[in-house]
């Protein structure tokens, strides 16, 4: 029995790095075809139902073309999960002549991602063009917008993203201003006669950024969830 080594490990991402920049079809025999895959979506990895029924994923029939799998792959997946190099999720799918089963699917997190093109070879990700966040400060624009009206309370958003999107912050003395997406606004007591608390609110630079772009960060992000519609 062959257990998945480091080896089979930068195997696994190298597999699921192409898949995904493919777009290949990722269903295992015998189930419904799904959309293309975006970059970095969750690839399915296995069923927990006999493969002589279901057949092999796509990762799977890599690593068994390679060498290196074997069913206590598990395991393995869930070491490198503590690691922060890869997030394993489990949902249901339907299977006919089987029924509902369950679903093991792995999504290379950042740091793996490094991580795999160091081991492979290959160049690192290139910073976002500079009109564009980077994927943190980008997460956090999107929980200030799906707060909506009643914004995010201050305590919500500290540490150093204010200082790159918050108005009347800038990054470092002498630097540039912040881009100006979001702004700490009073909620006021009834007769506004005095302010209950302060929130986070997007600008209507923020919003405007959003609705330019958003379409670009959800093939560069897309582990980061929509704004709130």
């Amino acid at each position: 029995m062959t257990h998945l080594t480091a080896d089979s490990t930068a195997e696994l991402f190298s597999g699921a790095i192409t898949l995904a920049k493919s777009g290949e079809k990722v269903s295992p025999r015998g189930m419904a075809r799904v959309p293309p895959a975006k970059q970095w979506r969750k690839l399915p990895f296995a069923l927990d139902a006999p493969t002589e029924v279901v057949g092999h994923t796509r990762l799977q029939q890599r690593l068994r073309s390679a060498g290196v799998h074997d069913q206590g792959a598990g395991a393995t997946l869930h070491s490198l999960e503590r690691l922060g190099l890869i997030k394993v999720t489990k949902d249901r799918v339907e299977v006919p002549g089987v029924g509902e089963v369950d679903r093991t699917l792995v999504e290379i997190t950042r740091r793996g991602r490094a991580c795999a093109r160091a081991g492979l070879g290959e160049p690192a990700e290139s910073a976002p063009p500079a009109h564009l966040l980077s994927e943190w400060l980008w997460g956090v624009l999107l929980r200030v917008a799906a707060a909506g009206p009643e914004g995010l309370h201050e305590s919500e958003l500290t540490g150093k993203s204010l200082f790159y999107l918050a108005v009347g912050y800038r990054p470092k003395r002498q630097a540039h201003p912040s881009r100006g997406f979001i702004e700490l606004r009073p909620r006021m007591a009834p007769g506004e006669t005095h302010a209950l608390d302060y929130r986070w609110h997007t600008t209507a630079l923020g919003r405007q950024h959003i609705a330019s772009y958003l379409h670009v960060y959800t093939e560069m992000c897309p582990a980061a969830a929509s704004p709130a519609q």
